[in-house]
């Protein structure tokens, strides 16, 4: 089906520039997200402040990068060994 038939199927009660227009927001708001995913990956923006910019709450951010199995945290192995060791160094002194 070509695109103009398609947009005419689609459009039902609404114009066919109605169609057009949320198709281009729902798209520009799906490459903002998607940009902002990299920023949170490469460290340069928080997951509140991407959550803030794209109008969206931090947990449905969670949940896209949750989606995309990405490690956000940047927390390895060696954290948790010393996380793990302090935890119980104060535990026992406790």
């Amino acid at each position: 089906m070509n695109e103009r038939k398609m947009v005419n199927n689609l459009s039902g009660n609404m114009g066919r520039n109605e169609v057009m227009r949320r198709s281009l927001v729902k798209a520009l708001n799906k490459q903002k997200i998607q940009n902002a995913i990299c920023e949170i990956i490469s460290h340069k923006k928080s997951i509140g402040k991407v959550a803030s910019e794209c109008e969206i709450s931090v947990w449905e951010i969670l949940d896209l990068l949750k989606e995309r199995n990405v490690d956000w945290t940047n927390y390895k192995d060696d954290d948790i060994e010393k996380d793990f060791n302090l935890t119980k160094r104060y535990l026992i002194l406790h």
